[in-house]
């Protein structure tokens, strides 16, 4: 591989590890901020929907849950949110972050992190992946 194009294979996989990891730890921070000033509250999933959904020579399955929690000024509120969690059932019980003036406004921080993970994970192989790439080789005798 002539060494142009292996420099820019390598700035390419450089560039996409800091990305990669940098928005994964704005996520984690993000998150982080949102236990300083979110309520938590356990929420119990009422019911989930599957629902199969045609897009242009494609067909999708999106699932919804609806989620019950108790907040100590409004009582039980209901949510809906799209999960990407197969493993979802009635009766399960998630940790939510709520807004106390925007009840509806929540955050799943169990999802969240597994997000936030795969990026960092996906973003460190790029830059492991670099610098091997850019490590001297080494001779047999």
């Amino acid at each position: 591989m002539d060494s142009l194009r292996k420099k820019l294979i390598c700035f390419l996989l450089v560039l996409g590890g800091v990305v990669l990891s940098g928005g994964a730890l704005y996520g984690f921070w993000s998150l982080h901020q949102a236990y300083s000033t979110h309520e938590r509250a356990v929420g119990v999933i009422q019911k989930t929907r599957t629902e199969r959904v045609h897009r242009h020579r494609k067909v999708r399955f999106e699932h919804e849950m609806l989620i019950k929690y108790s907040t100590a000024k409004y009582g039980d509120c209901y949510v809906t949110k799209k999960y990407y969690w197969p493993f979802r059932q009635v009766g399960d019980e998630i940790t939510v972050l709520c807004r106390p003036q925007h009840t509806n406004d929540v955050r799943l921080p169990g999802e969240e992190c597994w997000i936030w993970g795969a990026m960092l994970v996906c973003g460190l192989i790029c830059a492991g992946g670099a610098w091997v790439m850019l490590r001297p080789e080494r001779r047999k005798r």
